[in-house]
């Protein structure tokens, strides 16, 4: 069962899959190498984010931790990661 596939699932399930799939792809950003790698997955990441908005709307703390990150891609002088931040700007 995959992340996309969660609707049917209950509560605990879904937020217990939801995180394990999060943190994995945490590890993969920081095990990736060069900038960006390190977009790219962010950009899977936010797109899972995106499409399962219901943990970021029931995790106050987990809406503000991705808001900060998408304030210090806007920052960044890479490209790729400013775009990732206006892309993703709505989740803020």
């Amino acid at each position: 069962m995959g992340i996309h596939d969660l609707t049917n699932t209950s509560e605990s399930t879904r937020t217990n899959k939801f995180i394990e799939t999060i943190e994995k792809m945490l590890d993969d950003v920081t095990n990736a190498h060069g900038l960006e790698n390190k977009a790219r997955i962010a950009e899977e990441l936010l797109t899972i984010i995106d499409q399962n908005q219901w943990f970021l709307n029931s995790k106050p703390t987990f809406k503000i931790a991705v808001s900060k990150k998408l304030k210090e891609f806007e920052k960044t002088n890479c490209p790729h990661s400013q775009n990732i931040a206006k892309k993703f700007r709505h989740l803020m």
